[in-house]
């Protein structure tokens, strides 16, 4: 899902502490990788503003790299032009996590976009 591999080192996974923070203009898929080196419960939060006529609808998937197995943990079908995700999801230490934010809109541009994951508890 993405280039990059973030490895954060375990005196980073504290509660509160924020691991990664994106943002994109104009972009409907923002995508990272990271891997932690402690275990820990994150909050994945997600966000999307979608412009113009139309509709979208905004979707979080986390991949376990190891296993391969994908899974779309959060969705937002509403009408509002600012849509948000978000779930929380134990990450295991050592193994790599990717994670997919995508807007699909219909006859709409994508607006600004982010994605955060902060440590819920380790």
């Amino acid at each position: 899902m993405s280039d990059r591999l973030i490895i954060i080192p375990p005196g980073h996974v504290v509660p509160g502490g924020e691991l990664l923070n994106i943002a994109s203009d104009h972009i409907g898929e923002l995508t990272a990788t990271i891997q932690l080196l402690r275990d820990a419960t994150v909050r994945i939060t997600g966000t999307m503003v979608w412009m113009g006529d139309g509709s979208g609808s905004l979707h979080l998937v986390v991949k376990d790299m190891s296993t391969g197995a994908e899974s779309e943990l959060a969705n937002d079908v509403s009408p509002n032009h600012n849509q948000r995700v978000e779930t929380d999801v134990n990450f295991y230490a050592n193994k790599q996590y990717a994670m997919r934010l995508t807007q699909i809109n219909s006859n709409a541009e994508p607006g600004a976009s982010t994605l955060r994951v902060v440590v819920v508890m380790t």
